[in-house]
């Protein structure tokens, strides 16, 4: 099975990320997310993973440029994830540096792909967050564009799995270092 060994588990995890980012109703395609807030507090919210690879430890997902999670990231990049899957009874959590990439090509190119129903996400006149006097009184911009679309990659630097089985839970622990993951079992 893939949690008895330490490669096995970290392929598990990144094939894990895989189907995240492509299959909608899947654990891994929900990532919770967590920064610091300005105010020193952890700020932890759901994301929507739209693209990983393996290859480059990376993880992506998209925001609003407005939002508090982009000035959170701007501010201090470092972050974590996590990804709790009841099927499989399989924990990630995962920690990386975020890469934030607004009116460039790369987020020009992703605009193209969010469908158009998605795109509304990003088109209102107030930033996320912003008060409202009723629950239907967020206002459209005028025109759809990608002007408030940012680009979110997360690098992992460190990823740890915990797998609960009746027959003992198995804990790894792999961090990104000279060019490789170097891998542990930990106490669960």
């Amino acid at each position: 099975m893939w949690f008895e060994d330490l490669q096995g588990t970290l392929d598990q995890v990144w094939a894990e990320f895989a189907r995240g980012s492509v299959t909608s109703g899947v654990p891994a395609n929900r990532p919770t997310l967590a920064t610091t807030g300005e105010d020193g507090w952890a700020e932890v919210r759901t994301v929507v993973l739209r693209a990983s690879s393996k290859v480059e430890r990376a993880l992506e997902f998209y925001s609003d440029a407005r939002s508090r999670k982009v000035a959170e990231l701007t501010a201090d990049p470092r972050c974590s994830l996590h990804v709790w899957d009841p099927r499989k009874s399989l924990q990630i959590r995962a920690h990386g540096i975020a890469a934030l990439s607004c009116g460039t090509d790369l987020a020009r190119d992703r605009w193209a792909s969010v469908p158009v129903h998605a795109r509304f996400a990003y088109q209102l006149r107030t930033e996320p967050g912003a008060a409202l006097r009723g629950a239907d009184d967020a206002e459209p911009l005028e025109r759809l564009d990608d002007t408030h679309i940012t680009v979110v990659t997360v690098t992992l630097t460190e990823i740890d799995a915990l797998h609960l089985a009746r027959g003992g839970h198995r804990r790894s622990q792999h961090v990104w270092q000279d060019g490789g993951w170097d891998s542990a079992w930990l106490v669960p």
